[in-house]
């Protein structure tokens, strides 16, 4: 956008605040010779003539407000959780709106509802250290990694409550890799001779083969008691779910014999007559 758009109308504004901004309009807009592009581009310009110039650079213009107007609508300017998630940037260590987001995502966390507290305890204690400057360079996840090995006077963990979130929100997907995954699995399990296969028994091959895969072999998943249980109330409900389906065979059948026997009988009367 400041490509194209005068610097005063931009200001300081980020996030749901660049949605505001009436990006269209020509007073807002930098006039064609102020327009900002690569040296390949105004290398290119400069062998042109001044028409071609001009329609260039009407097309470059409309080429900014068209990709403005599609970042706008797709790109999620506007969302509450990557908004807070930014603060785990080592740069925002002491902003005075850390503690309010990390509270926010900590109540998110399924894992942390009754920890939301302590989480932001060790959020502050965090924010009374100093920032590296060499820290702003680094991976995210490799300078929380520094962090976490800072011990107490006890010489236990400072932040034991807080990196459960912090690991937490760095393992978000930021992508759809997992899902094209999933699809490619689903393909591979639901082959042609196995279209009657049921959602039930297709999430449960899917849930034994991610099981599996993250035991690395077959051989080496560990037989403990809770999957032995697991095993157990699966067959029970899979016997079940078989009772249920040839219950409802013969409520069905029943129900058309029924229909074959009142047929024959109106049959028969209209024979009669």
């Amino acid at each position: 956008m400041g490509r194209f758009l005068e610097t005063q109308v931009l200001a300081d504004k980020e996030g749901k605040h660049l949605l505001a901004i009436d990006y269209s309009k020509s007073d807002n807009q930098l006039s064609m010779s102020q327009m900002e592009g690569g040296e390949k581009t105004q290398s290119a310009l400069s062998k042109l003539s001044d028409d071609q110039q001009k329609k260039a650079l009407l097309g470059m213009k409309q080429f900014y407000v068209d990709t403005t107007k599609y970042l706008i609508g797709h790109l999620p300017l506007d969302n509450k959780l990557l908004r807070d998630v930014s603060f785990l940037h080592p740069v925002l260590r002491n902003s005075k709106h850390g503690a309010q987001a990390i509270c926010r995502l900590a109540v998110m966390m399924p894992t942390l509802s009754e920890e939301v507290a302590l989480v932001t305890d060790e959020w502050k204690v965090y924010q009374s250290g100093q920032v590296d400057e060499e820290s702003a360079t680094r991976r995210v996840d490799h300078y929380w990694a520094d962090v976490f090995q800072e011990k107490s006077l006890q010489g236990e963990c400072k932040y034991s409550v807080l990196q459960k979130l912090v690991k937490g929100l760095l393992c978000l997907a930021h992508g759809n890799a997992d899902v094209e995954r999933s699809l490619s699995a689903n393909k591979k399990t639901v082959t042609p001779d196995r279209t009657s296969l049921g959602e039930l028994t297709i999430n449960g091959l899917c849930t034994v083969k991610d099981h599996v895969k993250v035991s690395g072999e077959p051989q080496n998943v560990k037989i403990t008691k809770g999957l032995l249980e697991a095993s157990r109330d699966a067959h029970k409900a899979h016997a079940k779910r078989l009772a249920d389906e040839r219950e409802e065979l013969a409520k069905n059948g029943e129900w058309k014999n029924q229909r074959k026997r009142c047929r024959g009988k109106l049959r028969n009367r209209k024979k009669k007559k």
